[in-house]
């Protein structure tokens, strides 16, 4: 499939909708860069989420205590995720910076919380993407890994909200002790990865971290430090003294310009838009920006965006399962769109690729291997097809998604103008090359 530049700017970078303003392909691309990324809507803040959840957990046990379970509604947290999941979908399908939309999609699974049987995070989740990612999208790569740090989302998710140094005045008096997930995985995901640190820098870390924590009853984060440990700790050859909210942020901006961490983020960047196994001169070309700006994340971008290797006219990458729905959402337009929303959970689900319900800290894997495969695709063509009679009964026809994609190969056009309804055209779009690859 050879595509112009014009397509690809709509399909490597964006959902596959055409776009008239791409006919400047990187012009486009970078003014959307400039625009920045929107909070999704009719989202509450953490904070008040937070409240919330405390409030929902206080009223639970005071049903147990009453034997008055039966009556008592559960589900708010599941009600609540389903809801902002899919808000934050249909946002991202109906937006007018689709580039943008890629790069919140990658940055949080980067940087992932889980909502596996996590109940707060079903709460939180679309709230950390708002706060965390969506602010720093073109800033300092250290600025969105101190936000994430102190979200309350990755406090409970990595169990650091737990962690007490053993020797400061909490730890001693109640003899806790520190646990060390959330620096390990800051470490080896967030930041050098595997081979650039050792099991000594995990446990200094650990102690450095000390101190963040969620208040219970005022339900905020607060940096307390009675329960940090103290005393000067050494990690990947830096020392940095605990005790100290700023000791978080100093060693956020050390890990977000070491050389590891440039080459490291900069492939999997490369790897989420290009190919599975990138060009090495696009990686070292991105690493040496990265470098260069500090971890400026624009300016990183955009270096992606000027390298011949991102412009290369084949399509290497398959689309995973959520970029993809989120696809077949926007070629069918809001309207069309929203009749389809309360669906949207659960055709992720379906799918086994539900954002923000990764089976680890590592995120959804984003290899063409891990999603082609054939339940997969039977999966996802039972999609395609009811998404096609629900289209059709919108009234959207065939002829409309072949205007609003990209691009479709002859034989694809042909295939769907024989189909012998709009809903069997649509789902045959849908499950064509041209729209599964980009």
């Amino acid at each position: 499939m050879i595509r112009t530049s014009k397509q690809i700017a709509e399909t490597r970078f964006g959902y596959g909708i055409k776009f008239p303003e791409a006919a400047d392909p990187q012009g486009w691309l970078t003014r959307q860069l400039a625009h920045g990324a929107q909070a999704i809507p009719s989202v509450e803040s953490s904070t008040e989420r937070m409240r919330a959840f405390r409030d929902y957990q206080q009223a639970k046990q005071q049903a147990k205590k009453s034997t008055e379970m039966s009556g008592f509604d559960q589900r708010l947290p599941d009600q609540t995720f389903r809801a902002d999941l899919s808000t934050r979908q249909l946002a991202m399908a109906n937006s007018e910076t689709p580039f943008v939309e890629r790069l919140v999609a990658f940055w949080n699974n980067l940087l992932c919380v889980s909502t596996l049987g996590n109940q707060p995070i079903l709460m939180l989740a679309v709230p950390y993407e708002n706060e965390v990612v969506r602010p720093h999208l073109t800033g300092s790569y250290a600025e969105m890994l101190h936000a994430s740090a102190t979200h309350p989302a990755m406090l409970i998710y990595l169990d650091q909200a737990r962690s007490v140094g053993p020797n400061s005045r909490i730890g001693k008096r109640r003899k806790r002790d520190i646990n060390e997930n959330y620096a390990r995985e800051l470490l080896e995901l967030h930041t050098l990865g595997t081979g650039h640190y050792d099991q000594t820098d995990v446990q200094q870390l650990a102690y450095l971290l000390t101190g963040w924590t969620i208040h219970r009853k005022q339900a905020e984060v607060q940096f307390r430090p009675a329960q940090a440990e103290p005393g000067e700790f050494t990690v990947v050859s830096h020392s940095f003294r605990s005790g100290r909210p700023e000791a978080l942020r100093e060693v956020c901006e050390r890990l977000a310009v070491h050389p590891a961490t440039a080459r490291r983020i900069s492939r999997k960047l490369a790897a989420h838009f290009v190919a599975d196994a990138p060009p090495d001169g696009l990686v070292s070309t991105m690493a040496e920006a990265w470098l260069e700006s500090n971890g400026n994340l624009r300016v990183v971008t955009e270096t992606l965006l000027e390298h011949e290797a991102a412009w290369l006219p084949e399509a290497h990458k398959f689309r995973p399962p959520a970029e993809w729905l989120t696809g077949v959402l926007a070629i069918a337009g809001a309207s069309a769109a929203r009749r389809v929303a309360k669906f949207i959970p659960k055709s992720l689900q379906q799918l086994g690729h539900t954002p923000f319900a990764s089976p680890s800290p590592e995120g959804w894997p984003d290899r063409e291997s891990n999603w082609l495969t054939p339940d997969g695709l039977v999966t996802r063509t039972d999609i395609a097809q009811v998404a096609g009679r629900r289209f059709a009964k919108a009234k959207l026809k065939r002829r409309d998604v072949a205007e609003r994609f990209s691009y479709l190969e002859g034989a694809t056009l042909e295939a769907m103008r024989s189909a012998p309804n709009h809903a069997e055209g649509i789902a045959l779009t849908l499950l064509s090359p041209e729209f599964n690859r980009r």
